[in-house]
């Protein structure tokens, strides 16, 4: 009996892409998420520096929005009152939902700077 492999490196090829382009799917989707991630992490530090110089809140909450990615959604940034400066310290919570290609995360972000 003679065997006959034609096609058989096309079936192969078929079992072996799904697998691989969901993982690589999910590799990208996780670089997203980190990149935005970090971009939270910046942005509550970052609002933390500011909110130490004595700046309002409104400028506080736009400087943080403007910082963040743009596959973060931030609610408004939460600035600890009483910041004096020389005294005490400043602390900024940001609230943000970071949207990747298959997922979606709530993270909470807090920065905190000596006030100046």
């Amino acid at each position: 009996m003679i065997r006959n492999d034609d096609g058989a490196a096309a079936v192969e090829f078929g079992i072996v892409l799904l697998p691989l382009s969901i993982l690589l799917s999910l590799l990208i989707g996780g670089g997203f998420l980190l990149a935005s991630y970090q971009s939270v992490t910046n942005a509550a530090y970052e609002g933390a520096r500011y909110a130490a110089l004595g700046v309002g809140q409104a400028d506080v909450s736009d400087r943080v929005k403007s910082m963040v990615g743009p596959l973060a959604t931030v609610q408004d940034p939460v600035v600890s009152p009483g910041c004096v400066p020389g005294t005490g310290m400043a602390t900024v919570t940001v609230n943000a939902t970071l949207d990747a290609i298959f997922f979606t995360l709530d993270v909470r972000q807090s920065g905190v700077e000596k006030c100046a």
